[in-house]
């Protein structure tokens, strides 16, 4: 029978701790070394790395020409590199995108010295320029995510028989994104022209930004991947190279990268600090540290979701990862901080960010995920007394079908199908003497269980 656990003030504030306590961990080892921990946001650890070609699985590839291991998969570090994380001490993506709303940015500074009543104008065909260029990122995301689903449901099929990219692009999205980009141009022109007439001594400045930031390739700062332009970032270290060592380096038997170990207890408050984006609200409250329920929410705990945390209250959490590594991103020239340094005062009275934060919780320009630390073969302890570990264990095993996540650390039966199988039976142990419970991630598929988001302005 599932055991209820009521949420109080001190069931929060046990959650807040561990928390705490494992992020401060985290950034006393060697991968997180020098991070301030009020300003680490924890994933779930469910959601892989994947902005890079890998081979995680061993087998051979179903396509005729497989693409090269370590090549870009753009729209996927799109989904990283790109966005400005909810304002909360979990991480979790926000609808805003980091090259959407710089731009808009821009295209909201009001020319000091200029015509006023032409600002306005220009104001009014800057606001159909944002519009038109979010619709445009929302369709090239779709693009990616509408084709691996159809290339997953045609897998099973002879290559010969499959539908290549090209003439699936071609007849469904092909037209819309062409619209959707033509409509970029059309309200730039409109606003350009708009700006223009209103002059004033920043225009040139405010100018040579915005072209700066108006993405094509031959300038150098876009991707684009299979026909579709997206702003450019690069990453360091390579992800493929990081993971080809990292096999490597399980393979030679050495010591976890990761090796942290906490008490499941609010006693100690000792070496925990308040996140960053920490608030009063429940919306930026610290997630459930250990819950079982549905994998279905990749980047946080699903709703249904049972909080295990009073469960384990006195425990030990020991949590270990084999392998390592932090990744920076970093935009490819169409970014420049000194614009929003210089210009972030000078707001125009009708644009779309007017009368509106821009910095901190709520801003329109606040924060952007800069890093990531992902990890490979983690894996979770809990130890106790026997009573403690078998109450534990049943709980578990009641999940087994969906998930377990204990901290950055998930375990799933069935997260994602590009992951590998986990079975509960192979991957949850409990000690001999039953005092202790372990799972590990047997996949070889890299997590992210971290990001460390710049403040911007």
């Amino acid at each position: 029978m599932a055991i209820a656990v009521e949420t109080t003030t001190s069931a929060r504030n046990l959650e807040d701790v561990m928390w705490q306590k494992f992020v401060r961990g985290l950034a006393a080892t060697s991968v997180g070394k020098g991070l301030d921990p009020k300003t680490v946001m924890p994933t779930s650890g469910l959601t892989q790395a994947d902005w890079e070609v890998m081979d995680i699985t061993g087998l051979p590839s179903n396509s005729a020409n497989p693409a090269a291991k370590g090549s870009i998969i753009v729209p996927a570090l799109e989904q990283w590199a790109d966005v400005m994380p909810t304002w909360a001490p979990n991480y979790m993506p926000s609808s805003l995108d980091f090259h959407d709303q710089y731009s808009a940015f821009l295209n909201s500074i009001e020319l000091s010295g200029g015509n006023a009543a032409l600002q306005q104008i220009a104001d009014g065909y800057a606001t159909n320029v944002t519009t038109a260029r979010s619709k445009l990122s929302a369709d090239r995301m779709q693009v990616f995510t509408d084709w691996s689903a159809f290339n997953t449901a045609q897998a099973g099929i002879p290559p010969s028989a499959q539908t290549q990219y090209q003439s699936w692009y071609n007849s469904t999205w092909a037209s819309t994104i062409l619209n959707d980009e033509n409509q970029v141009k059309a309200q730039t022109a409109k606003y350009r022209q708009a700006l223009a007439a209103v002059g004033g001594p920043d225009y040139q400045t405010i100018v040579t930004a915005q072209d700066r930031a108006n993405l094509s390739a031959p300038s150098g700062n876009a991707l684009v991947y299979n026909g579709v332009t997206y702003p450019g970032y690069s990453v360091t270290p390579g992800l493929n190279d990081w993971y080809v060592s990292a096999l490597q380096t399980l393979a030679n038997g050495s010591a976890p990268a990761i090796d942290i170990e906490l008490s499941a207890d609010d006693d100690n408050m000792s070496g925990t600090e308040d996140s960053s984006y920490a608030g009063g609200g429940a919306s930026v409250s610290y997630s459930a540290f250990l819950w079982s329920g549905s994998a279905s929410a990749s980047y946080q705990q699903s709703k249904g979701a049972q909080s295990h945390d009073s469960l384990v209250q006195g425990m030990k959490i020991k949590y270990t990862a084999q392998a390592a590594s932090m990744f920076t991103f970093s935009p490819s020239r169409w970014y420049d901080s000194a614009m929003v340094s210089a210009f972030h005062d000078h707001i125009s009275p009708n644009s779309a960010f007017a009368n509106k934060p821009l910095f901190g919780a709520g801003g329109l320009l606040n924060i952007w995920s800069k890093q990531v630390i992902v990890v490979l073969k983690p894996s979770v302890t809990i130890s106790g007394d026997k009573t403690q570990i078998a109450s534990l264990s049943n709980q578990f095993q009641q999940s087994s079908s969906a998930s377990i996540s204990v901290g950055a650390f998930c375990w799933s039966a069935s997260a994602n199908a590009a992951q590998g199988q986990s079975h509960y039976d192979t991957d949850v142990k409990v000690s001999s003497d039953g005092t202790s419970i372990t799972m590990t991630d047997n996949t070889n598929s890299p997590k992210v269980i971290a990001v460390i988001p710049t403040k911007l302005g």
